[in-house]
């Protein structure tokens, strides 16, 4: 997978597709749009998921994903569109996903994420949608 460091846009959704994300991923710095939905995905994401600067859409929804979403996420300046929904996430927010202005859709829902959204996400002020159903957040 390291090879294909011109690659921006990796549409591999509703192939069957059974195992972990390779942690090569993070090598593949061009790619814009990372779509795998309705696979069997396992494992966790990549912590170094941070690397791909330049991906606006994230959208691993519907896998069997474990684990907590990494900090790293917060380095993806560019991404527009975070969706994780129908996983089995664990955790809460990393405080550092107040870094992403530039988001607009945030789906999230029948994880088993809890806690409380930060502070920060008062400030992502492109966010024009969010999907936390199924989960056990508190608070406002």
């Amino acid at each position: 997978m390291g090879l294909l460091t011109n690659l921006t846009q990796l549409w591999i959704a509703k192939i069957g597709l059974v195992g972990t994300i390779p942690p090569e991923i993070s090598q593949l710095t061009n790619l814009k749009d990372i779509v795998a939905y309705n696979n069997t995905l396992t494992g966790q994401i990549p912590n170094d998921i941070g690397d791909l600067e330049n991906l606006s859409r994230l959208d691993i929804s519907n896998n069997t994903l474990t684990g907590t979403i990494p900090s790293s996420v917060g380095l993806l300046l560019k991404l527009e569109d975070l969706l994780l929904s129908g996983n089995r996430i664990t955790g809460s927010f990393p405080p550092s996903m107040g870094n992403l202005q530039e988001l607009k859709q945030i789906l999230l829902s029948k994880n088993l994420l809890g806690g409380t959204l930060p502070a920060e996400f008062a400030f992502l002020v492109n966010l024009t949608e969010i999907g936390l159903d199924g989960n056990s957040f508190t608070g406002e």
